[in-house]
């Protein structure tokens, strides 16, 4: 499955505060980069996100970390199991920055797989 992201000045998503704590947004990027090793940085507008092993069993996440416009997004595509036996996907994109700067920012999620194709996007809100 790969999942596509492309950012435009416009709006983002909210940033993630839950991480470290209200007033310390701007050690968001450094904790990622040092207690997460494991996370993917890709530069660029339009990237391509390649979830491997989407068949393990159980719940499944995939974390990894776009730069493009002076500021960091994090990019989560997440697998849960119902117990009926189907599978769904969730997908989350996240800027690293203050709620003013998530006012600039439009999104677009392409996620392709098995020969379909799922594409959303738009301006995010911003919730208070």
């Amino acid at each position: 499955m790969k999942k596509y992201a492309s950012f435009a000045p416009t709006v983002a998503p909210a940033p993630v505060p839950h991480v470290l704590g209200r007033g310390q947004l701007d050690k968001v990027m450094v904790h990622l980069q040092h207690a997460h090793k494991n996370i993917t940085t890709l530069n660029g507008e339009d990237i391509v996100f390649l979830a491997t092993e989407i068949n393990l069993a159980g719940a499944v996440d995939w974390v990894m970390m776009q730069s493009c416009f002076g500021h960091h997004f994090m990019l989560v595509l997440e697998k849960q199991e119902k117990s009926d036996g189907h599978t769904q996907f969730f997908a989350i994109v996240q800027l690293i920055g203050s709620r003013k700067q998530a006012e600039h920012f439009a999104y677009r999620l392409e996620l392709n797989g098995n020969r379909r194709r799922l594409i959303w996007g738009g301006h995010a809100k911003v919730q208070s």
